[in-house]
């Protein structure tokens, strides 16, 4: 399978930070829930066709009565119950009310449906995912992790990339937003925004990368005054 090039670790350290866990919300004994917490404990069952040429797959996602999350996938195929094959969901928190917490979608642009699971959210609008992507030559998901490292990453299928966004606080002043190309298989950060606040200058200072001779380079720094936060 083709790898992905890690993500800057300052962005996971920003993910990392506005992460909020609403377990506390949740109560086995009183089965009371807070209303930012989708209900999860029974699981569900999920069918995606992930190519023309294949049947219809069918996520059978196991819940954790007691803590509200799911803790397994077990994959089957359409008219045949025999699973096929079980994933660890790794999920950290219940999701957020109304999310779309399973999904397909081809996020390494081979042509196949892949699968990712909703496993961590922020009050800043962060959220993490767990991906499996399709292995065509064994008809199997397989646990992608420099993928799964990717913050509200949106594959574009027309250019073959994917764009990431984190906010870390200070009504989305401080931010990283990435853009990578995907190009056989492989994903490269291309450009980067990063906004932080300096303490110092009372401001924030924006850098701007762009990639040239195989590595990310700065091309713009600029201070950013807004008079709310000065």
């Amino acid at each position: 399978m083709r790898s992905v090039a890690p993500f800057p670790l300052s962005l996971l350290a920003i993910c990392a930070l506005s992460s909020w866990t609403c377990s506390a919300a949740f109560s086995q004994d009183s089965s009371q829930f807070c209303e930012v917490v989708e209900d999860v404990r029974e699981g569900g069952t999920f069918r995606f066709r992930i190519h023309p040429s294949l049947p219809i797959y069918a996520f059978h996602l196991i819940g954790d009565p007691a803590s509200n999350t799911l803790v397994r996938i077990e994959v089957s195929r359409q008219n045949d119950p025999t699973i096929i094959q079980t994933l660890e969901a790794g999920m950290g928190e219940p999701p957020h009310r109304g999310a779309d917490y399973f999904q397909a979608e081809d996020i390494n642009f081979d042509g196949y449906l892949d699968i990712k699971l909703l496993v961590w959210w922020g009050a800043t609008g962060n959220k993490g995912y767990r991906y499996w992507l399709f292995d065509k030559e064994t008809d199997h998901f397989v646990y992608d992790e420099a993928f799964s490292e990717l913050c509200n990453p949106i594959p574009h299928p027309e250019t073959k990339t994917i764009t990431t966004s984190s906010v870390g606080g200070m009504a989305g002043r401080v931010h990283i937003f990435a853009a990578f190309q995907v190009m056989d298989g492989k994903s490269t950060v291309t450009w980067e925004e990063h906004q932080d606040w300096t303490e110092d200058g009372k401001c924030f200072l924006k850098v701007i990368k762009e990639r040239s001779n195989g590595k990310l380079e700065v091309v713009s720094k600029e201070i950013v005054r807004d008079a709310f936060w000065e």
